[in-house]
């Protein structure tokens, strides 16, 4: 797994934490997770091996799924990988 800044990415999670809590509805494309996730791990992999490509991530975000026992964060996780399927990142 690649090393990232994850006191952003834990603000970021936190708020859509907060969001699912307290069952506030939010559309996924209104969503900056899955952006900040994305901009994390890819900041993480290019420290780490120099080049990032979207495989690379993909494969970072599903370790994280596998790996994760919490639901919510799994969901974020699924999410993000959907969004970064979906050809929505910019830098991609």
């Amino acid at each position: 797994m690649c090393f990232i800044n994850l006191r952003s990415v834990a603000d970021t999670i936190n708020t859509q934490t907060r969001r699912i809590t307290m069952f506030t509805y939010y559309q996924a494309e209104n969503s900056t997770a899955e952006p900040a996730l994305v901009n994390a791990i890819e900041q993480g992999l290019r420290a780490e091996h120099g080049v990032v490509t979207e495989d690379d991530i993909l494969m970072e975000l599903t370790k994280w799924v596998e790996a994760s026992d919490n639901d919510i964060l799994s969901d974020i996780y699924q999410q993000t990988i959907n969004y970064v399927v979906s050809g929505q990142h910019p830098t991609l």
